[in-house]
């Protein structure tokens, strides 16, 4: 390694533009030796997001280059991803990069399951490579570039190129440098170039500054809340307006919601992924879903920094035991409770101080505990063999939890405890249970057709929906048994209409020929057409409207006629 030329760590230069420059300066036939060399294993350094190896790395190097932690804090993206952690998660991702189990760091981070995980792909700026050219006589790639939520220069505002060499994964352990002849610019339409510029801005603030305090959950909860009552989207009485968040929400973001990775997170089906953010903190997110809610309620992250800071100063770290005053307070004459806090005191039973002076034990308790007269000794109820026997019996029967609870006056818990401790209950406790929801149903089923003996099996089916589908999906087998015992209803016989008697076209035929016959001198207007229609014209009211096609005798009288018109 003494042989080597090792460039200098520029600013803002990941740990792979450096190991990518040395490959370039010393003219390594492959990337995997130079690793090799250099860190101790062949892929830990041609990594684009998260070195491993790193502690054999600053070993080799004399720490020339900076300690373990300043390369994982200047030169690689996990400032990103633990913008929104707890403090304690850097020194175990800083571990896991100082040896050989970096792979579980993805899993620390909460990528692999994230919606908007994907493979990592090399960004640059144009303008930016020209600089580093004149001044260097290379480019490399910026860590400021290479964050998901990047696609524009916050220096240069100009939309950044990706790499084609590892976008779709290829060439996985080769290191590179950009160049502006293999690569392609970023498609994103016009009218969100103003988006993408504020939030790759607000995506390098993030990585690059720190928190007025400590990551605290409640805190930043509470400073989404203060940004959510600033744009009038909390009640009077607190609640979140929902509906008009994830309205307001789509509409500010409708410009990006196209562009990979905020089109995971804004679809209409996911929006709703940032009410987490807002409501009970469980568990951590990933940061682009806090930029968002960032860049959409404060719009800098100076402002959102500064509401950080005004509410830590409400975190107040409340005595777990709080004292009280030990004076107690002056009461009447009248009043026996000092007198029963004295006895209970001295060991007699509150319960029978309770007969004693006629008075309800929970009443005494909470009165006793307001005024600081005793403390009274809380113990959960005695579980007797007589009782246990008693769950296991309505356990075994299939009884809810509650009812259970109702009737042996045990908490849930309890029960639950014990049903745990007597794993030979369980398949009969599920099969009664199955059997206890079958009979409401299957007596309600069998109510209906015996007050409706008549019905159909598809009038059952639709007016007992829910029992039927209930039914047919938990017990199919005694369901298509008794439907078959059902007698279908009695079948409606029908009366046959008296047919109508066909119309006899010969009489009609023999009745329009004698009303042609009986017409004398016809003689045409000069406005009627020698036409079968002239004769029709003149025939008396008949009992049917002549039709020609169906008179053949009448049609040939009528020819006949006009024939002799036309002579």
């Amino acid at each position: 390694m003494s042989n080597l030329i090792l460039p200098s760590m520029h600013k803002d230069m990941t740990f792979f533009s450096w190991m990518s420059a040395t490959h370039m300066m010393n003219g390594y036939p492959s990337s995997y030796q130079l690793s090799e060399e250099l860190l101790g294993n062949g892929s830990a350094g041609t990594r684009i997001d998260f070195p491993s190896h790193l502690e054999k790395f600053c070993s080799n190097t004399f720490n020339a280059f900076g300690d373990l932690y300043s390369l994982a804090k200047n030169s690689t993206v996990l400032p990103y991803y633990l913008t929104f952690r707890p403090t304690n998660i850097f020194d175990n991702c800083i571990r896991l990069m100082a040896g050989n189990s970096v792979e579980n760091l993805k899993f620390i981070l909460g990528l692999p399951p994230s919606r908007t995980n994907q493979f990592p792909i090399l960004k640059f700026c144009p303008s930016c490579f020209e600089l580093d050219v004149e001044a260097l006589g290379y480019g490399y790639w910026h860590r400021d570039h290479q964050l998901p939520s990047a696609h524009i220069c916050a220096k240069h505002g100009e939309l950044l190129h990706t790499f084609l060499l590892r976008e779709d994964g290829r060439g996985k352990n080769e290191l590179t440098l950009p160049s502006i002849n293999n690569g392609h610019i970023i498609q994103a339409p016009i009218n969100s170039l103003p988006l993408l510029q504020e939030l790759s801005s607000l995506s390098v603030e993030a990585m690059t500054g720190l928190l007025p305090s400590e990551f605290n959950p409640q805190q930043l909860q509470f400073t989404y809340q203060h940004g959510l009552k600033q744009h009038g989207l909390i009640t009077p009485r607190g609640k979140i307006k929902v509906n008009e968040l994830l309205y307001r929400l789509q509409k500010y973001f409708q410009p990006i919601q196209s562009i990979s990775p905020y089109d995971k997170l804004l679809a209409k089906d996911k929006i709703s992924h940032f009410l987490k953010l807002i409501r009970k903190p469980r568990g951590f997110h990933h940061p682009i879903a806090h930029l968002l809610l960032i860049q959409f309620l404060f719009n800098s992250w100076d402002l959102f920094c500064s509401t950080y800071k005004w509410e830590s100063q409400f975190q107040l770290d409340l005595d777990p035991e709080p004292q009280f005053d030990s004076t107690p307070l002056q009461y009447s004459f009248d009043s026996p409770l000092d007198e029963i806090a004295l006895r209970y005191k001295a060991g007699e039973s509150l319960r029978k101080l309770a007969l004693e002076y006629s008075c309800d034990i929970g009443t005494l308790m909470r009165q006793i505990e307001k005024h600081n007269l005793a403390t009274i000794k809380k113990r959960p109820k005695k579980v007797s063999l007589e009782i246990k026997g008693q769950v296991l019996d309505l356990l075994t029967k299939g009884h809810d939890l509650k009812s259970i609870s109702q009737e042996t006056s045990l908490s849930k818990s309890t029960i639950d405890r014990i049903f745990a401790s007597n794993p030979s209950i369980h398949k009969i406790r599920k099969e009664n249970k199955q059997a206890n929801l079958r009979a409401p149903k299957r007596q309600k089923l069998m109510q209906f057709i015996a007050e409706n003996p008549h019905t159909s099996k598809i009038e059952i089916k639709r007016t007992m929906s829910y029992t039927f589908k209930w039914l047919t999906a938990h017990d199919i087998i005694w369901l298509n048994q008794f439907l078959d015992n059902v007698k279908p209803p009695a079948r409606v016989t029908r009366t046959l209409k008296a047919r109508k008697p066909r119309i006899n076209w010969s009489n009609r035929d023999e009745e329009c020929l004698k009303a042609l016959q009986a017409i004398k001198n016809i003689e045409l207007e000069s406005w009627e057409r020698r036409k079968p229609q002239a004769f029709l014209r003149r025939l008396p009211v008949l009992s049917f409207k002549p039709r020609l096609s169906n008179l053949p005798k009448s049609r040939s009288w009528i020819i006949s006629k006009l024939d002799l018109l036309n002579e």
